[in-house]
């Protein structure tokens, strides 16, 4: 099992390699590779996983309607745009995040280490009056995952560009769609299409309607959404996802991060120490503040901020903004009516500034619609999040918003065992997605104590980013106790519980799986869930391939003595569990201490 990627520590480094003659190159990390012509055929000859090859073939990877006449990069028909050259450097930061915060591991590094590849391509002499700027085209590749991202800038030096169609790649493939997960990093106005032609399959990622003006007195230049392509060596749909999660912990690691958040709904300066100093006691790691956008431009407004934030940073407390963007209205596409946006931009981006804070906006569905200006919302993502500033797509529910943006989920109260069990299958179906994203659940304090101890198994037992009310800080002793018991648990085994996860039912059992191969004592964590009606008194087969366990394991089931364990051939081993309706218990793997 040590030969596979899955189960060793990441080594091997990207390379950049020149074929003979210097006509092409190879960028490769040992798992993928992509090679590219570099003569006046510009073009990708080979995306290679194993026998998975992708090609143009005969198509162009970069199409660009600029002020009416196609320029294509690669084959096909339309104006084919001149190589001039190209760069390779490391990757860059896309946004501001400390390196091993909280609960990374010691080989997660920001900016991801791997290779970056900048084309430079301009139009034909006698084409110019048309397009008289440059194009470059990006390669990313990272190290020790099966990951290659892409992204276009396009200039224009001296005239206007209206640019009405924007490919910006495109790939054709012998095999099963699959084996390619595509990911966008900007979900609004573009469009992914992936379809399976006999025995082959097509790939194109674009704009759906782009209506870009490019103006070099008012901004001259624009960069594409990116797109990340994972190749997967198995249909198998464990192994798809355990993949995705190690892409998203190469990529977005700010994303796995899982911090235990208290939210208030305000906070008044005079009562705020005794707010904090309960939430310490607890192991609160960040306190959100609902902040309203008024507060961004007052000076009273952010002198309380001020306050308040250099309070909560004193204790080792993080300290960040929500805020509510509701009240932008419809905007049509030109400049002066995407003003409001970018004016809010600034204001954030200001205020965040002052603080020396990242923080969080959220943006809800109707007001982020209403954009219809692509540079607006392009611009609005990438310096937001170039500062560390989360942006959710969606107030309510599991809307995805892209790489490196965050998932909010809001749940306002536990109250009912639907309530819980709703909550279950939205958490499994999110920790096993494909689409690398941070979850965060709201966790109110209902009054029926197996209601509470059962959310929070669930939401801290799996090492969820959840957000705590006030009540929770200030309810009876024995809820107290609960969120004291669970908390010691998220702070125990935080790098285990922030790790890959799979899910399965068994006979009235949830049952999820945090592995961890590389780690340096533990290597997996399971909850274990009865949500049924019965007692539940039987052994469970736990699939431990990924926990890269030989013979023998050593388990404890919460604190209690270690117990050994054997590892059949097929890689299970079962533990006994007896639970009573509505409780959960959990099991630590370690490895076997040697005789």
């Amino acid at each position: 099992t040590t030969d596979d990627w899955l189960l060793v520590t990441p080594l091997d480094a990207t390379t950049f390699l020149p074929q003979k003659f210097n006509d092409s190159f190879t960028l490769s990390n040992g798992i993928i590779s992509r090679t590219l012509l570099l003569n006046a055929n510009f073009q990708t000859t080979g995306f290679v996983r194993g026998r998975l090859n992708f090609s143009t073939n005969g198509v162009p990877e970069v199409e660009i309607r600029a002020n009416g006449h196609l320029f294509i990069i690669g084959d096909g028909d339309g104006i084919r745009l001149e190589y001039v050259g190209h760069r390779v450097h490391d990757p860059h930061a896309l946004f501001w995040w400390e390196q091993g915060r909280r609960h990374t591991t010691s080989y997660t590094y920001w900016p991801p280490r791997g290779l970056t590849v900048e084309v430079d391509f301009k139009a034909p002499t006698h084409y110019s009056k048309f397009f008289d700027g440059k194009v470059t085209v990006f390669y990313e590749m990272y190290n020790s995952v099966p990951v290659l991202s892409k992204w276009v800038t396009i200039h224009s030096y001296h005239s206007n560009v209206k640019i009405s169609r924007f490919v910006v790649d495109q790939l054709f493939f012998e095999g099963m769609t699959s084996f390619l997960q595509p990911i966008l990093d900007q979900t609004v106005g573009t469009t992914l299409d992936l379809k399976q032609e006999g025995v082959n399959a097509h790939f194109a990622a674009a704009y759906q309607e782009p209506n870009i003006l490019l103006q070099p007195s008012v901004r001259g230049n624009f960069t594409s959404f990116r797109v990340y392509l994972t190749l997967q060596d198995s249909s198998d749909q464990l192994r798809s996802s355990l993949t995705m999660k190690q892409f998203q912990r190469v990529v977005t690691p700010q994303t796995v991060e899982s911090p235990l958040v208290l939210r208030l709904k305000n906070a008044d300066v005079s009562t705020y120490a005794a707010v904090l100093k309960n939430a310490v006691a607890v192991g609160v790691e960040m306190i959100w503040l609902p902040t309203e956008p008024s507060d961004l431009v007052s000076a009273e407004g952010i002198a309380r901020l001020l306050v308040l934030s250099t309070n909560t940073r004193t204790q080792g407390v993080e300290f960040g903004l929500v805020v509510h963007t509701g009240h932008v209205q419809h905007m049509e596409d030109n400049a002066d009516a995407c003003k409001p946006i970018l004016m809010f931009q600034q204001q954030l981006l200001s205020l965040a500034t002052s603080l020396g804070i990242g923080g969080y906006a959220i943006v809800t569905d109707e007001a982020w619609n209403a954009l219809h200006c692509f540079a607006a919302k392009s611009d609005f993502y990438s310096s937001l999040v170039a500062r560390g500033i989360m942006v959710s797509a969606s107030e309510k529910g599991f809307s995805f918003a892209g790489v490196g943006k965050t998932l909010l989920h809001t749940i306002h109260r536990v109250e009912t065992m639907d309530d819980f069990l709703v909550l279950q299958d939205q958490l499994s179906a999110t920790l096993t997605n494909s689409v690398p994203s941070a979850i965060w659940v709201d966790v109110d304090c209902p009054m029926n104590h197996t209601l509470y101890d059962l959310t929070l198994a669930l939401t801290l037992g799996n090492g969820i980013a959840s957000s705590l009310s006030e009540t929770c800080l200030s309810e009876s002793v024995a809820h107290r106790e609960i969120l004291t018991h669970w908390t010691d648990v998220y702070h125990r085994y935080p790098k285990l519980l922030t790790s890959n996860c799979i899910h399965f039912a068994t006979d009235g059992l949830d049952v999820f799986m945090h592995l961890n191969p590389t780690g340096y004592q533990w290597h997996a964590f399971v909850l274990v869930i009865n949500t049924s009606l019965r007692l539940i008194e039987r052994s469970v087969a736990l699939p431990l391939y990924y926990a890269a366990f030989d013979s023998y394991c050593a388990v404890r089931e919460m604190e209690n003595a270690v117990k050994l364990h054997r590892v059949d051939d097929d890689f299970t081993a079962r533990v006994s569990v007896q639970l009573v309706p509505y409780s959960s218990t959990y099991f630590v793997f370690e490895l076997p201490v040697p005789d």
